[in-house]
This record gives structure tokens, C-alpha cells and sequence, in this order.
């Protein structure tokens, strides 16, 4: 942390290991030890002016495929010639990842103007409990991904930007993007996830997503479950908010999935008719292509049919289906929901019919069996590894869910050496599980590579 008086952040790299400082919630796994709340982020906001109104807005939430969606919409947007803010989260190799403006991360010198702005309000304002710890209990102090969605919102206001793609970081109603004032709200397909903080039930997660739902602003949907459609109708009309579903708007999908990518082509009503071959691969990314061609061209009638498809084709998010030039061949994914791990396994035994190897690592709280039960049939050899530290993981339970539906298994904690492993056995490689074991690859292969 940079001590307090300083005059700047010496790097980025501090400024954000400072922003990481404060209660991340993204480390928090089990037991919800950290309330979700409002009230800490229109305090911050207000005190740089609200930046979250200086553009508009486009709000995404939902358990699977809000990032992919949010990315296609952004780059639809560039096409036709806007100015855009992205804000995804997880980042795999750097925070840089998380806040783009025009497909591009914001330069370090206008990022370390607003952290340090960011950090002398902070320093002002919320005293460090162990330098002055009678002025503030530290359930009243920013915490990092509040103070991530404050730069972010900066920095997209002073850049210009006519646009905003933002994508909640945890559930929706009490998440700190949940500030906007959006055009539009989207909500991706919906599993059970965080139970922790958003319920047990479809249901209760689905009544969480809901809340990003504003009065009068249409909301736009992906395919759900019934139990959860339920629950995001009764509330989009218990606001007035218009309801635009894609199993209503879209008439034909035929999908496509090689290694070079997914061709997609779409009818919709209108009528119209979509094409465009995605950089992602994958069935559930051609969905998010078709759900993000629906709320562009539902949101800006008169958006040409060439920017839809050519933000399609350019759109790029990393461990989506991504495929690396490694050898063997890998597919790294950040799937991390029963559903999810096994739509991916599917295609990839799809693009690999024969001698698969599956590298996977979970954060405790996740159903291992169900994970187990879903992937085991497709691979002759698992191998059991490590996320990372940034959560925890028990990684012999997670073996032994596997170990009761597979006879190769084999757990490897520390990624390098299950990387290395893997790659031994010589068959196609398939990363999944978690985007921190991918971020954990990542390291490997780019340590390879310098």
C-alpha cells in the first residue's frame, strides 16, 4: 500500500495492489462475511461528481455468459461508430483487463491520475482502522471492486465515453454497478451460484439478478429456466419495465463450431437475418451473439445490419472457449457451473473425438460432484489441480468426487507441474473449472514464452 501522503502511485501495478487492499470480496468464499450494500458506492460516486451518469448504460447480470454478452454488445457499439466503456470482471493476467474504452486497456498514465485521485478522497475520507481505528469500523470503508466500479466510472467520463457496457460484478440487486441509471438491462441464463450471498434456490438468485431491473427500462432476456423466468417477469411488471426475451425474438439459430471459431446464423422477427463468425467458440457464445444482436438492435433501431455482424466478428474475451498453439492443443475456459463445465466439455469432445484429457480445478463451494458426474464420461485421463490461492479449494475432496465416477485420476496441486503432466500424456487438453486455475495456465505459458 502506498503509505499515506504520498504524492502518486509509483505504477499502476501499486495503485491497483492498493484498490486490492480493502475488502475484496472476490476472495471470500463459504460463509458471506461482508454485507452487500448501496450505500458506500453513491457515497463515493457523489463525491466525484456521479460519474455514472456522463453516459449511457447498458446493465448485464446473470450466472453464465453476461461477460461474452456485454463484450458483443460493446463491440456492436464501436461499429457503429460510438465511443464505449467495457467493465467485465474476472481479469485473468491484470486488473487492466477489466476496464477497456474502445476495445483497448485505458493508457497508464490517464489510470494513474484517476487511482491516485481515487486513493487521496480515500485516504481523506475512510481512515485506516489501524492508523485512526476509532474514526471507522471497516464494514463502513470502500471495498475493492466499489473502488474498481468508481474508476471505471471515471475513467469512462473522462474519456468521453457515449457509451457504457457494465457488467455486475456478484448477483445484481445490491451490486455496486446496481448505481446506473441503464437504457437497457440484460439478464443472461441464470444457475445456482454464490449461495452464500444470493440464496439457495433458482428462485431466490433469480429474485437477486431481478434487482438490476429499473422502473420503465426494458430488460432483455436470455433463455432461463422456468423457476427463474418467473421470478424476472413478475418483477420486470412490478416495475413497468418492458420484457423482451430472445426465445421470443429469435426464430432460427444454426451453429457451427470449428477450431477457427463459431459461425452463427440468426432469423429473427422483424424480419432479419443475421451472419458472422465469432472469435469464441462455442454454442453458448453463439446464444450470447444472438441475445447481444437483440438488445443493440432493439436499443438503436437504425443500426446497421454491418455493424452488428462485423462487432460480432471482432468481439475477443480471453478463456472463452480459447484455444491455444501450444502442443498438444488446449482449450482453456473459464466455465464454473455444472451447466456451464458441461456445455464446454460437449464441444470439445465435439472438436476432439478421441483421447481427452481434462486439467480442472475448483473454489470450495462449488458442487464437485455434480461437475464430476457431468465431465468424467468425456476424458480418458483427469487430473485434479490447484486454482491458485486467490480463493481456497479442497482439492482432495475434489479428487475424490472425480475418483468416484472415473478410474484415471490423478491430483497434481501446483498448475505448472499439472500442466506439465497434462501435456505429457499427449492428447488434447481441456482447462476448465475456474477462471483462476486458466489465470494460473496463463502464467505457465507465458513464462514459456519469455
Amino acid at each position: 500500500m502506498v503509505p499515506i501522503g504520498a504524492e502518486s502511485f509509483p505504477s499502476v501495478e501499486a495503485g491497483f495492489a492498493y484498490v486490492e487492499s480493502f475488502t475484496n470480496l472476490e476472495r471470500q468464499a463459504g460463509a458471506a462475511r461482508t454485507p452487500l450494500r448501496l450505500d458506500r458506492m453513491r457515497t463515493l460516486l457523489a463525491a466525484f461528481g456521479n460519474p455514472e451518469g456522463s453516459f449511457r448504460a447498458i446493465h448485464l447480470a446473470g450466472s453464465k455468459g453476461k461477460g461474452s454478452t456485454a463484450t458483443f454488445v460493446a463491440h456492436i457499439l464501436m461499429r457503429a461508430g460510438f465511443r464505449v466503456g467495457l467493465y467485465t470482471s474476472p481479469h485473468l493476467r491484470d486488473y487492466r483487463e477489466r476496464i477497456t474504452i474502445g476495445g483497448r486497456p485505458t493508457d497508464d498514465s490517464r489510470l494513474l491520475l484517476a487511482l491516485d485521485k481515487i486513493r487521496r478522497h480515500v485516504e481523506t475520507a475512510y481512515p485506516h482502522p489501524t492508523q485512526h481505528p476509532s474514526d471507522l469500523s471497516a464494514s463502513e470503508r470502500p471495498t475493492t471492486f466499489e473502488l474498481l466500479t468508481l474508476l471505471a466510472f471515471v475513467l469512462f467520463r473522462e474519456s468521453g465515453c457515449d457509451w457504457a457496457v457494465i457488467e455486475t460484478g456478484l448477483g445484481g440487486r445490491l451490486d455496486a454497478t446496481n448505481v446506473l441509471q441503464p437504457v437497457a438491462s440484460v439478464i443472461t441464463r441464470i444457475e445456482r451460484e454464490h449461495t452464500e450471498y444470493l440464496g439457495e434456490t433458482i428462485a431466490e438468485i433469480a429474485a437477486e439478478k431481478a434487482g438490476i431491473i429499473k422502473q420503465g427500462v426494458p430488460v432483455f432476456l436470455a433463455d432461463q429456466t422456468s423457476e427463474a423466468r418467473e421470478v424476472l417477469l413478475r418483477h420486470a411488471a412490478s416495475v413497468d419495465a418492458p420484457v423482451f426475451e430472445l426465445s421470443e425474438a429469435l426464430k432460427a439459430l444454426a451453429v457451427e463450431i470449428t477450431p477457427a471459431g463459431t459461425t452463427v446464423r440468426a432469423r429473427f422477427a422483424g424480419p432479419y437475418e443475421l451472419s458472422a463468425t465469432l472469435r469464441l467458440i462455442g454454442r453458448i457464445q453463439a446464444e450470447n451473439a444472438a441475445l447481444a444482436a437483440h438488445v443493440a438492435r432493439s436499443t438503436l433501431p437504425d443500426l446497421p445490419d454491418d455493424a452488428v455482424a462485423n462487432g460480432l466478428a471482432e468481439a475477443w474475451l480471453p478463456a472463452r472457449g480459447e484455444l491455444t498453439q501450444t502442443t498438444p492443443i488446449a482449450m482453456l475456459d473459464g466455465a464454473h457451473t455444472p451447466a456451464s463445465v458441461a456445455a464446454v466439455a460437449s464441444e470439445f469432445a465435439e472438436l476432439y473425438r478421441s483421447g481427452r484429457t481434462l486439467l480442472f480445478g475448483a473454489v470450495r463451494g462449488k458442487d464437485y460432484g455434480a461437475m464430476a458426474a457431468a465431465l468424467a464420461p468425456l476424458f480418458d485421463h483427469v487430473i485434479i489441480a490447484r486454482p491458485g490461492t486467490f480463493k481456497p479449494s479442497d482439492l482432495d475432496e475434489l479428487a475424490e468426487a472425480f475418483r468416484g465416477v472415473h478410474r484415471a485420476v490423478r491430483l497434481q496441486a501446483e498448475p505448472e507441474a499439472a500442466w506439465e503432466l497434462a501435456c505429457g500424456l499427449g492428447n488434447p487438453i481441456l482447462v476448465t473449472g475456474s477462471f483462476y486455475l486458466v489465470a494460473e495456465i496463463y502464467r505457465v505459458l507465458d513464462r514459456k514464452h519469455t
